[in-house]
């Protein structure tokens, strides 16, 4: 076997990787985006660097919520940050490994003429320590934001959806996107265990109301005519729902340990078992949809005022 052979044969597949340990999970029952513990003794907030305060996005949210467990803080440094903020890592701490995309140029051939030039999104790791596994570092040199707890969790996500125009109207059976008539549907408050699962629902149907063709045009049609269509774009589109609404949580602050995600393992497994990509596209999906909805929102405010 030559050295090229060799190389090809141990290089990692970063895509399969992340989703084999997310499946591994999820066939315990377990999902890295909710929040296992008791809402009142740990921080709740989207996880971000330490050096910057920028918070994450995307898959590494993903992968941060679930390496966060083991933590009481959100913020993280690369080995390198640690240094430049005059501490370092401690000695035997194990890294989390996040991603990036690097644009890879080539040349493409033009059948005669002169090669054209063209970038390649290629998926590249990087590692960070929770900011819990460094020492040496003054704690006003940490950036990190924890959003205080909302005493009325209802009221955040029902403000959030009136911000943005979406039209909520409660007291059903089930919650639901009604495309048809451009609308969410939801229980009354009541019928729900607690405020936080209250707003954890809402999130996940306005995440669904995102994807009209009249915004981002996620979806084609009602999930009625979604599931007919194909179960693998259904359970794609309610694993994007969740992770939105995942997301939303962190940003203020909501625990959502008691969201749905019990009901749809079973199709989030096939998804991820039959797409290495899936989850990547997923979360790179409810990014989107978290951004159009808080920029929708700042937008309305700011005609207001």
């Amino acid at each position: 076997m030559t050295k090229k052979q060799t190389k090809t044969k141990t290089k990692k597949d970063l895509y399969q990787e992340i989703t084999d340990g997310i499946i591994a999970e999820l066939e315990q029952g377990i999902c890295r985006w909710v929040r296992p513990w008791d809402k009142q003794s740990q921080p709740f907030s989207l996880p971000c660097s330490g050096k910057t305060g920028k918070d994450y996005n995307g898959i590494n949210i993903v992968m941060l919520m679930g390496a966060s467990t083991f933590f009481n803080t959100q913020s993280w440094l690369t080995y390198k940050q640690a240094e430049e903020l005059g501490g370092n890592v401690k000695k035997g701490e194990k890294s989390t490994p996040l991603v990036f995309f690097k644009q890879l140029e080539i040349e493409k051939d033009k059948g005669g003429s002169d090669p054209e030039l063209v970038k390649i999104p290629m998926l590249r790791q990087y590692r960070v320590f929770n900011v819990e596994q460094c020492e040496n570092i003054e704690a006003d040199k940490i950036k990190g934001f924890i959003p205080e707890r909302p005493e009325a969790p209802q009221n955040v996500a029902s403000d959030l959806a009136s911000a943005v125009g979406c039209e909520v109207l409660t007291g059903s059976t089930k919650a639901a996107n009604a495309d048809f008539f451009d609308r969410v549907i939801i229980p009354a408050f009541g019928d729900f265990k607690s405020a936080d699962h209250f707003a954890a629902t809402l999130f996940h149907e306005l995440i669904h109301w995102t994807g009209s063709p009249l915004r981002l045009n996620r979806t084609k049609g009602n999930r009625d005519s979604i599931i007919k269509e194909s179960r693998e774009n259904y359970a794609f589109e309610e694993l994007v729902a969740e992770l939105g609404a995942a997301f939303l949580c962190a940003k203020f602050g909501i625990a959502n340990e008691e969201l749905q995600h019990a009901d749809y393992i079973g199709s989030w497994l096939k998804l991820l078992k039959d797409d290495k990509r899936a989850i990547h596209k997923a979360s790179a999906a409810a990014q989107k949809a978290v951004n159009y909805i808080l920029e929708l929102a700042d937008s309305q405010a700011q005609k207001a005022a």
